[in-house]
């Protein structure tokens, strides 16, 4: 199926394109076109309604020292508004990242800057939060960096901790459950290998991915409803003209899902149900026994409490919930399961969003993880 088309000249473009599916499935495309003829440079958008195609041009200029490049396209999961990002590249003083998103009520694409960076890379990428606001990796001088929309203005000096070089090629960005940014990205093809970079609280970095690969085309990321982090990428081997698709997996430098040190023998004390669970999440706690749990108490049918820890992670080791004051009984060496519910709420009584989470159980002695998912 044919949507778009560009003639004349020797090198017509259609260029960088991206592509997205709003919430009923429809797809959506953004993409670079050169009319050669005319030497116009466009960022154009192109939608599909389900029977027929529509395309519309949201920038035009003449080619000279002006360029609008890159565009990276997200539709907005709460109304299915279209946003696209791209790079205006107007000199070494004054590039710029673009915003744009369309109104209904305007009927048209309103276009504002972002931010402008000297020397900014040429390629750039976007997601949308939760809230529908953008979050932009771009190139910035021979940097990595990040500009993301609060609801009232842009947040433009963070710096990922990445060097790109002067020539960045490609970037790709994923936001987690909690709207944290990971993004992978690789620069000058001569020297620089795949990156990895995500925020917690700081920018993390870590470089190289693979065995020093040299990336020589795009660069995609994606996370996993289990907490990982699946990159693809093509390279060029060292040895021969040989070009590979590469594909790497790894985890988020936060909790893990792993048993704590416990006793031998020990078997488990912790129960979730259901899990993947929507709204109500049961769990079930037992003390295990008591030559395991150190009190200054002998063995005997007099109960006593012990203290319990349980609290809940998100996929980056953030706490989410801690659940207070809870204890176990403990009768002379027979446990007793204790049993309590989440409501999928933090700490400060809001829901937490669609992804991976860890639940722990902790005393003295003992320390057990189970990994939950939420699925709204």
């Amino acid at each position: 199926m044919v949507v778009d088309s560009c003639t004349g000249g020797y090198s017509p473009w259609i260029y960088r394109t991206s592509i997205d599916l709003d919430p009923n499935g429809r797809p959506g495309i953004a993409y670079m076109a050169w009319e050669q003829p005319d030497s116009l440079r466009m960022i154009k958008y192109a939608y599909f309604d389900g029977i027929s195609w529509s395309v519309s041009i949201l920038t035009c200029v003449a080619i000279g020292h002006t360029l609008d490049y890159s565009p990276a396209l997200d539709f907005d999961r709460n109304n299915g508004i279209p946003h696209i990002a791209f790079h205006r590249l107007y000199g070494a003083t004054c590039d710029t990242i673009f915003h744009a998103s369309y109104s209904d009520t305007l009927n048209q694409w309103i276009i504002e800057p972002a931010t402008i960076r000297p020397d900014g890379g040429v390629p750039i990428d976007m997601a949308l939060n939760s809230r529908g606001y953008p979050c932009i990796a771009y190139g910035w001088n021979i940097a990595l960096a990040y500009a993301w929309w609060d609801g009232q203005s842009w947040h433009t000096n963070e710096f990922t901790g990445y060097y790109m070089g002067w020539l960045g090629i490609a970037m790709a960005i994923a936001l987690d459950s909690l709207d944290k940014p990971h993004i992978i990205a690789h620069g000058d093809p001569i020297t620089y290998s795949p990156c990895y970079c995500y925020k917690d609280t700081i920018w993390h970095a870590y470089y190289p991915i693979g065995d020093t690969d040299i990336v020589i085309g795009d660069i995609s990321i994606a996370l996993g409803l289990d907490g990982g982090i699946h990159i693809c990428y093509d390279t060029r081997s060292t040895q021969s003209d040989t070009i590979y698709l590469k594909y790497a997996r790894g985890t988020f430098v936060g909790i893990k899902e792993e048993k704590a040190q416990k006793p031998k023998g020990i078997s488990s004390k912790l129960e979730v149900y259901p899990n993947p669970f929507k709204n109500r999440l049961e769990i079930r706690y037992e003390i295990p026994d008591v030559r395991f749990v150190k009190v200054n108490k002998p063995i005997s049918p007099i109960s006593y409490p012990i203290s319990v820890g349980l609290k809940i992670y998100d996929v980056t080791g953030r706490l989410v919930k801690q659940f207070n004051h809870l204890s176990a009984t403990h009768y002379g060496g027979i446990q007793q399961f204790k049993q309590i519910i989440w409501d999928g709420d933090d700490d400060s009584d809001k829901q937490v969003p669609n992804g991976v989470y860890f639940i722990r159980l902790e005393t003295l002695d003992y320390g057990e993880i189970k990994k939950i998912i939420r699925l709204k």
